[in-house]
């Protein structure tokens, strides 16, 4: 016991000479201190890759999204104001990339199984000082609670199973624009449910 108690100060001393760190680095890096800017990438480019690399299909588009956003973020840089870790603003910069990508590249269609994902990582992006991505999957969970059975089936069916509007049609036996409107309607619910949940809990 007493060996941990006599480590435990010296970890919260070493996690404070991280931050002060990390703060000098990011002045030096704002007055175009490359060397400083890099070593910035280093700590938090594998946490950028692994956010873009659960969101896209391969880990090709995850590598060069990354290496874009690290490119934009050494030009805005100046724009960067500590009021939050600059981890979230690095993920901030990621996540608007990869919004701009899929709308660029993959057009989506409503009820594409894209568009709910897309939705939340707008909502992440927008709450990542507040731990956004926990708090909104968080809101996320409820919102489907209040869901009835089938629509909650039917999300999941689409969103997490992979099943395709025309898979689902036969499934429920509707006509494809009743699903489309259905996954349309439950969308804007669940969207509209997770702005009051996030209002709330920032009010």
């Amino acid at each position: 016991m007493g060996f941990f108690i006599k480590l435990k100060p010296e970890r919260c001393w070493r996690q404070s000479l991280n931050i002060i760190d990390e703060q000098e680095l990011i002045v030096k890096a704002q007055n175009k201190d490359i060397d400083a800017f890099s070593q910035l990438v280093k700590n938090h480019e594998r946490e950028v890759r692994i956010c873009l690399a659960a969101r896209l299909d391969t880990a090709h588009e995850a590598e060069d999204l990354a290496q874009e956003a690290f490119i934009i973020a050494f030009s805005r840089i100046d724009e960067y104001e500590p009021v939050r870790p600059i981890k979230y603003w690095f993920r901030a910069i990621a996540l608007n990339l990869l919004n701009n990508y899929r709308r660029k590249v993959k057009p989506l269609a409503v009820g594409d199984s894209n568009d709910l994902e897309d939705m939340l990582n707008s909502k992440i992006e927008a709450n990542l000082q507040h731990d956004g991505e926990n708090t909104v999957v968080s809101a996320l969970q409820g919102c489907m609670g209040l869901l009835s059975d089938d629509l909650q089936k039917l999300v999941v069916q689409h969103y997490s199973e992979g099943y395709s509007v025309g898979d689902l049609t036969k499934m429920h036996d509707v006509k494809h624009s009743t699903l489309t409107m259905r996954l349309h309607r439950v969308r804007d619910k669940l969207r509209k449910c997770i702005d009051e949940k996030l209002a709330a809990q920032t009010a």
